[in-house]
């Protein structure tokens, strides 16, 4: 792009011609843009029209291998975040939303699996888990499925000439898949309500009374005080446990790397492969999470079909372990180019 003059004395001025008096002109006029940026290089050497076409293709959607189209760009996007902060208050309503969401989300799931630990037959235990792990793993596919319908949509749920979901520019309609979660929960929630409090609250009261009897003629505010120590106490002793304390180590790491990968999988499919980010999602969930499910289901059936239990389980998790860790260190050797990569080493 010749522009009559040194890109390199242009970019170095640059940041001394973004002033406040030509942040209004970022809104779209590019002439009135053109000739106030002409104006504060004090110099012929830079005709307005060829501002207009830098201006025009800096704030254009796709990519620019040319180095001064780049760096207006990037001169753009930086004085307007710096100077119309609109995200603030999203962000505190998105960190509400997502606060309310755990408390919902620990409920039913903190409180059924010891309900269902206490009521059903030893034996027959892994496979109830498995069956309650394979639906909560049913969600996040449904959850991706249903966010690869939403995305096609535009935010605004209008249509927007020359954009389509796999422009960049390109926005999709994430809050509508939470309006139809939350739709689709109000029925099962209901439900709860349906089920006998009295047997499971008589044991409840039961186990509270042998715990408590030597204190039965103390005041409220003493028996809270008996129950938190206790508690502590109790705490401390599980904490002491080594097979506690190791599996709940191995765990946080499990979590920790499994967290990161699905958390960055979608986002990475997409810039990689230059898909849009609806076939991420598509691609995640039909293909990703239903492997995950199947296997925890496979699992469960395993360790009752052999009965495995104590030492055994545990050294079928670790060859379990062993050849996730394999089949993760091999996915080094995969990849391949991707379009922004290319189009970066074109533009050296």
């Amino acid at each position: 792009l010749k522009c009559g003059t040194s890109n390199d004395t242009f970019l170095k001025e640059l940041p001394k011609l973004m002033q406040l008096e030509l942040i209004p002109f970022l809104a779209g006029d590019y002439d009135q843009f053109a000739n106030a940026l002409v104006s504060r290089l004090n110099e012929t050497k830079i005709p307005s029209n060829q501002m207009k076409f830098l201006y025009n293709h800096a704030k254009a959607s796709y990519a620019f291998c040319d180095r001064l189209v780049n760096k207006l760009r990037t001169f753009i996007e930086t004085v307007k975040c710096e100077n119309d902060m609109t995200n603030q208050a999203a962000f505190a309503i998105i960190l509400i939303g997502i606060i309310f969401i755990g408390v919902g989300h620990s409920m039913p799931w903190t409180l059924g699996m010891p309900l269902i630990d206490d009521y059903v037959k030893k034996r027959n235990t892994p496979l109830y888990f498995a069956g309650v792990f394979f639906i909560r793993i049913l969600g996040p596919v449904l959850g991706f499925m249903l966010g690869s319908v939403c995305n096609r949509f535009h935010y605004d749920l209008s249509s927007k000439p020359g954009l389509d979901p796999t422009d960049i520019g390109w926005i999709g309609a994430w809050w509508l898949g939470f309006l139809v979660i939350f739709s689709l929960l109000l029925f099962p929630s209901a439900l709860l309500f349906c089920f006998p409090p009295q047997e499971v609250a008589q044991k409840m009261e039961s186990e509270l009374q042998s715990q408590t009897e030597p204190m039965v003629q103390s005041t409220k505010s003493s028996l809270a005080k008996s129950e938190m120590k206790a508690f502590m106490q109790s705490l401390m002793v599980i904490l002491k446990t080594p097979i506690y304390t190791i599996t709940l180590i191995g765990r946080m790491f499990d979590t920790l790397a499994f967290k990161g990968f699905f958390v960055f999988q979608p986002k990475y499919i997409e810039s990689q492969f230059d898909i849009p980010q609806y076939k991420a999602n598509l691609f995640i969930g039909s293909l990703g999470i239903v492997g995950f499910a199947l296997g925890t289901v496979m699992g469960s059936i395993i360790m009752r079909k052999l009965r495995l239990e104590g030492r055994k389980a545990a050294i079928y998790i670790a060859c379990c372990s062993i050849v996730s860790f394999i089949l993760s260190v091999a996915k080094i050797a995969l990849g391949c180019n991707s379009v922004l990569s290319e189009i970066g080493k074109l533009g050296k």
